[in-house]
């Protein structure tokens, strides 16, 4: 079975994963899959390269894990976005 390449925001939300994995904020793939609303079968063909993250998994990944979504497309190195307490202007 041949794959195709992943897109760089399917490879950085499989890293993000092992992140959040390692920092123990979740404690498994299934418990960011049910966070974002995919099924793991879902999660294995992203990863195999057979389906996609949508748009709303990668805005429910920012939202709930502060990702950077900058990160996530390619555009930064930050991973996790950087709470602002001050918010004058």
């Amino acid at each position: 079975m041949s794959t195709n390449p992943l897109p760089i925001y399917d490879k950085r939300m499989l890293e993000l994963i092992d992140l959040l994995i390692s920092l123990r904020t979740i404690k498994s793939k299934q418990d960011f899959y049910n966070v974002i609303g995919i099924a793991k079968q879902q999660g294995n063909s992203i990863k195999n390269g057979i389906g996609s993250f949508k748009s709303e998994h990668i805005l429910k990944a920012c939202i709930e894990f502060n990702a950077n979504p900058g990160w996530i497309f390619g555009f930064e190195n930050t991973v996790f976005r950087i709470k602002s307490g001050n918010k004058s202007g």
